[in-house]
């Protein structure tokens, strides 16, 4: 048993360990405090370092065509060694851009963009400036050396060393599409492989990220990866131009048209291709041409099941037709159209007074070549109202181009053809004089076999952003004037299939 002594004693020694560990670890944390914290080397990006002309032309050795190792839309690449033995990429600007963009901020742009940290943007060291003169100092890659973008480029840069284009970067553009719907990123370029033979196979539960909220109605989603095919499952000479691509995506984002027709174009845009066009596409569709058949020509090109295809069906119950004067064109197969032996005449319906509607052949059926052979032939219809022999038949606006393929002048029972239905507007557009539609003033349509309506002369405005800070090897090919700066361009595109109509331009049916 503890005696009361002891206890006092114990709990004396208690409280003076105690609060000998509160005065240590008080002294300690003072220590701790007081103590100057460890010199941490973080590294920091350096804005882009002015440079003399003299050390550049020093470094290029004059600027020696042996030293070039690339050129693009916006200057000649050399390769250059810094007085302090560093070895860069030095990018002289063409002197005419110089010139034509005198009041461009080139340094305070340059240090900007220096300050990047990316691993798929080359870093800027430098610049230099002179009257004439825009260089931009950048790290050297070694030839050939492909950095984090490279599987957003088509394989015609890296194969057949085409160099960049507006066609490559459509494809970048797709592969990003697909990114978005797979919710997978391209690794190694194999993105493109594993999605497209899931697309044409229409297995989209296998395709589709899973943490995306999959609507009940798919079409957009479809239509959306058509897209994406077309801009990565062709070449470069097939791609849809980034206006096409926009027209689509803009359709699908505001809801213009009800997905059952067309694609809803925006105002002045219009699907305008030429006859030859036409039968391409018609025989890229009957031969089921993956390799020609144009991935979004079903978006554009409506097919009409049924044997009685487009001849038994009043135009105003097409979709999409209406009385705007636009195209609107359908893949169909005529089966028992014609009531008489001559093959001019197509009943249509009968109306409620009695009146019986019917397509008329007008003129004569016409040849269509490519290349120099007969690819098909065309003929024109136009509806007529026949309410017997008390009144004369009443020709209507509505008129019809046919296609067919083949040498012979008549298509065969339930072959697929493609017709091209529009209700001609009166007046003629702008106003066109009587001059304008005299027979005697032939047009170049007159010795080709084409309507003023396929005269491609038309333009984009298409938004092209060149990136200022790549080697830009083989861009050549780029037929827009480059700029410093992301800019709006208009491209003549006469290969396109998606046309802005002129405003003053006559149509001839």
């Amino acid at each position: 048993m503890i005696s009361h002594g002891e206890a006092m004693a114990y709990d004396a020694v208690m409280a003076l360990l105690s609060t000998s560990f509160i005065i240590l670890a008080i002294i300690l944390l003072v220590i701790f405090c007081r103590r100057k914290p460890e010199e941490t080397t973080v590294p920091t990006k350096l804005c882009a370092l002015p440079y003399s002309l003299m050390d550049i032309d020093s470094a290029t050795d004059g600027f020696n065509h042996r030293r070039i190792i690339g050129k693009g839309r916006l200057g000649t690449v050399y390769a250059a060694i810094l007085p302090s033995g560093e070895l860069v990429a030095v990018k002289r600007i063409h002197p005419w851009l110089v010139l034509s963009n005198a009041g461009f901020g080139f340094p305070a742009v340059l240090k900007w963009l220096s300050l990047a940290h990316h691993p798929n943007v080359v870093p800027i060291l430098g610049f230099s400036e002179a009257p004439g003169e825009r260089i931009i100092i950048m790290e050297l890659m070694a030839p050939l050396e492909r950095r984090g973008l490279e599987w957003y480029v088509d394989d015609e840069y890296w194969v057949e060393r085409r160099g960049a284009s507006k066609e490559s970067d459509v494809y970048g553009f797709g592969v990003v599409l697909l990114e978005l719907l797979s919710g997978k990123r391209n690794e190694k370029g194999m993105l493109v492989d594993w999605a497209l033979p899931l697309i044409k196979a229409m297995k989209f539960s296998e395709l589709l990220d899973p943490r995306l909220v999959i609507p009940s109605d798919l079409r957009p989603l479809v239509r959306l990866a058509k897209v994406a095919v077309s801009c990565v499952g062709n070449s470069r000479k097939s791609r849809p131009s980034i206006a096409q691509v926009k027209t689509i995506l803009n359709n699908l984002e505001m809801g213009i048209r009800a997905i059952d027709d067309l694609p809803g174009l925006p105002a002045g845009v219009k699907f305008d291709p030429s006859d030859q066009e036409i039968l391409e596409h018609l025989e890229a569709k009957v031969l089921s041409d993956t390799q020609k058949l144009h991935p979004l020509i079903d978006e554009f090109i409506t097919t009409l099941e049924g044997e009685n295809g487009i001849c038994y069906t009043h135009p105003e119950k097409l979709p999409g037709v209406t009385k705007d004067g636009l195209f609107r064109h359908f893949f169909h197969r005529p089966s028992k159209a014609y009531t008489t032996g001559t093959r001019k005449r197509r009943k249509v319906h009968t109306d409620a007074d009695g009146g019986e509607t019917r397509w008329h052949k007008t003129g004569k059926t016409r040849p269509v070549s490519i290349a120099g052979a007969v690819k098909g032939f065309k003929k024109i219809l136009v509806l007529y109202t026949n309410y017997g022999r008390q009144r004369k038949p009443e020709k209507s606006n509505w008129v019809m181009h046919q296609y067919h393929l083949g040498d012979n002048e008549e298509e065969k029972d339930g072959e697929l053809v493609v017709s091209k239905v529009f209700y001609q507007t009166q007046p003629r557009q702008c106003g066109s004089s009587s001059q304008d539609r005299s027979p005697n003033k032939k047009s170049k349509s007159s010795h080709s076999g084409h309507d003023d309506s396929m005269i491609k002369n038309t333009a984009f405005v298409e938004y092209y952003n060149p990136f200022i800070s790549t080697y830009e090897v083989g861009r050549q090919n780029r037929e827009s004037p480059p700029q410093l700066i992301p800019n709006l361009v208009v491209q003549a595109d006469p290969s396109s299939f998606i046309h802005l109509p002129n405003q003053c331009k006559q149509r001839k049916t």
